[in-house]
C-alpha cells in the first residue's frame, strides 16, 4: 500500500516542481512510509521525534528518520530499506553490551533529544539524495517556528514549501487496505454502542457512557483480533440541555464516538432518549433523518459536494425547520487525530470520487434540548454508496 502511495506522492510532486517531502505530522508519516510514531503521534509538535525523507526522483532511496530506540518497531513496520536514527534519553541498547564492564561504550545521551543532531541527520539524508539546493515540499501550516528556523539552518540552499493540500487530495481516496480498516472500526462502534447503551440507567454519567463503550470495544478486539489493533477511541457524548452529568427521564442522549484501529478512525453517531422523547425532539430527528437520507441519495461518483450538501440541508429545511444552519454535512476521514479531514461535505465543487471514504453527518444541537447527530463512515463505490454502519437510525427510546 504504501509504495503505491509513495509513487502517487512523487506524481504529485514532480507537478508542483517539488524535489523531495519532509513529513511533519503523525498521519503523514504513517502514510508515506508505513511506521506509525507513538512518538510523533504523541508530541508531533516537537520537533525532531521522528520524520523522513521521500525524494520525488524514484532512482533516489527514501529514508526514515527514528529515534535509536524506535529502530526495531520501524524496521517492523516500515516497507522502507534505509533507516537511520538519533539518540534519545532512553537506554535501549542490548544487555550483552551494557553490563560488560570490558567494553568502553558508554554514551552521553541527551536529556532528551538534540535538535542539533537531528537537523545534522536531516541535512546529510538530504545532501545524501544530492538534493542539498532543492525545493523541499513539508507540512508548513502545522510546524513549529522553531522547526521551520532549524531546517532553513541547516539546509539554507533549500526552499522549503507547503504541500499539505497535496497529502489531503492523495489521502482522500482511499487504498482497499484503508477501506477494510475503516470498515472495521465503523463495525467495532456499531457493537460497542450497542451493548453499553443496553447498559443506560437513569444516573448514568457522561463518563459512564464512554467508559462503557470503550470497556465493549476493547472486548470485542481482544475477542477478534483479526479486526486490528486498538488504539484508542474518542466520544463527543451529551445528555439532555447540557447542563446535567447524568442521565434522567426524558432526556436526549447524543453518542457521537469513533475507535481506532491501526490508525484509523471511525466517526459516528446516534440519538436515543430516556423514555418518551418530547414531541419536538422527534420532529427534530425526522427532519435531520430526511436530510440524511437525501444526502445519502445524491452520493455518486461525479456529484459534487455542493449537491449533496444543498440536498441535506433543504431536506431539513422543509421538515419544519426552514432557517436551518449548518456549514457543512460531513468530511473526509482517516488519520487525524482532529477526526475531520478534508475535503468537507460543503458549499464546494470538489466531485466526488470512487474510493473515497467520507463521514456523512446532520447535527443539530438546539439550546435548552440536547444534541441530536446522524452520522455514519460511507464508501463511494463506481456506481453510488455504500454505508458501514449498520446501527438503526432511529431516534431509540431506552427503557426507563
Amino acid at each position: 500500500m504504501h509504495d503505491l502511495v509513495r509513487e502517487r506522492l512523487r506524481a504529485g510532486l514532480a507537478e508542483r516542481g517539488v524535489d523531495g517531502y519532509l513529513p511533519q505530522t503523525e498521519a503523514n508519516l504513517f502514510y508515506v512510509t508505513g511506521y506509525q510514531s507513538g512518538w510523533v503521534d504523541l508530541s508531533w509538535r516537537w520537533m525532531g521525534l521522528e520524520t523522513g525523507f521521500i525524494p520525488t526522483d524514484p532512482d533516489r532511496q527514501p529514508v526514515l528518520l527514528v529515534s535509536d530506540y524506535s529502530e526495531a518497531d520501524a524496521r517492523f513496520q516500515s516497507d522502507l530499506e534505509e533507516i537511520r536514527t538519533f539518540s534519545i534519553w532512553v537506554e535501549c541498547r542490548s544487555t550483552d553490551l551494557v553490563m560488560d564492564p570490558m567494553r568502553s561504550s558508554r554514551l552521553v545521551r541527551p536529556e532528551q533529544y538534540d535538535p542539533a543532531e537531528i537537523y545534522g541527520k536531516i541535512r546529510q539524508i538530504v545532501a545524501d539524495s544530492g538534493l542539498a539546493r532543492s525545493v523541499i515540499g513539508t507540512d508548513l501550516g502545522v510546524m513549529r517556528k522553531e522547526t521551520y528556523d532549524g531546517l532553513v539552518e541547516a539546509l539554507p540552499d533549500c526552499t522549503f514549501v507547503d504541500v499539505s493540500d497535496l497529502l489531503y487530495e492523495l489521502r482522500k481516496v482511499k487504498h482497499a487496505e484503508e477501506v477494510r480498516r475503516l470498515r472495521n472500526a465503523a463495525h467495532v462502534f456499531d457493537e460497542a454502542l450497542r451493548q453499553s447503551m443496553a447498559q443506560v440507567r437513569e444516573g448514568t454519567t457522561l463518563a459512564d457512557l464512554r467508559a462503557n463503550f470503550d470497556s465493549v470495544a476493547i472486548d470485542l478486539i481482544r475477542r477478534s483480533p483479526d479486526l486490528g489493533d486498538y488504539q484508542g477511541t474518542f466520544g463527543f457524548n451529551s445528555i439532555g440541555r447540557g447542563d446535567v452529568n447524568r442521565v434522567g427521564h426524558g432526556d436526549i442522549v447524543k453518542v457521537d464516538a469513533g475507535v481506532r484501529l491501526n490508525g484509523y478512525w471511525s466517526d459516528c453517531a446516534r440519538v436515543f432518549s430516556y423514555g418518551p422523547p418530547p414531541d419536538v425532539a422527534v420532529q427534530i430527528h425526522d427532519a435531520l433523518l430526511s436530510g440524511f437520507e437525501s444526502a445519502e441519495a445524491a452520493m455518486r461518483p461525479g456529484a459534487t459536494m455542493r449537491e449533496v450538501y444543498t440536498a441535506a440541508v433543504e431536506a431539513v429545511r422543509s421538515r419544519g425547520f426552514p432557517n436551518y444552519s449548518r456549514g457543512h454535512v460531513g468530511h473526509s476521514m482517516g488519520l487525524d487525530d482532529q477526526i475531520e479531514e478534508p475535503p468537507f461535505i460543503g458549499p464546494n465543487d470538489t466531485v466526488l470520487e470512487p474510493g473515497m471514504v467520507l463521514a456523512l453527518e446532520v447535527p443539530y444541537y438546539p439550546a435548552g434540548l440536547g444534541g441530536f447527530n446522524i452520522e455514519e463512515v460511507v464508501l463511494i463505490t463506481d456506481d453510488g454508496v455504500e454505508t458501514f454502519n449498520r446501527s438503526p437510525r432511529t431516534l431509540t427510546e431506552l427503557p426507563s
